[in-house]
């Protein structure tokens, strides 16, 4: 899709009006430079890379780690990572063959639980 087909298809969205030109072509140049991909786009190779250039990009902007010399932090760390752990801890337990595999995993479970408790 070219900039002016983009355009138009957003004609009379904004409240009944055009968006800006120079607005509307910010937009287009972000999405064109760094595409778009959703949910259900993430199980191919394209994907993969795409989450990965993101990731790279992601890096340059962050700053140096903090070592604190506290748990005060624990807590809400905890609350907000343990869903997508829990699941991934279970998708690598169904999927796995290996005894040490199902060790580190059950590992992980316990602690998991530790953390929680």
């Amino acid at each position: 899709m070219d900039f002016v087909a983009f355009s138009r298809n957003l004609r009379g969205v904004n409240g009944g009006k055009d968006f800006d030109p120079e607005y509307l072509q910010a937009i287009f140049d972000s999405i064109k430079t760094r595409e778009i991909i959703l949910p259900e786009e993430h199980d191919n190779k394209h994907a993969y890379d795409h989450a990965w250039k993101e990731l790279l990009v992601k890096t340059q902007s962050a700053t140096d780690l903090v070592i604190c010399d506290t748990n005060i932090f624990d807590a809400d760390m905890f609350s907000a990572t343990w869903k997508p752990v829990i699941a991934t801890l279970t998708y690598v337990f169904m999927s796995a063959t290996d005894d040490a595999v199902f060790s580190r995993v059950v590992t992980g479970f316990d602690q998991c639980a530790q953390i929680a408790a």
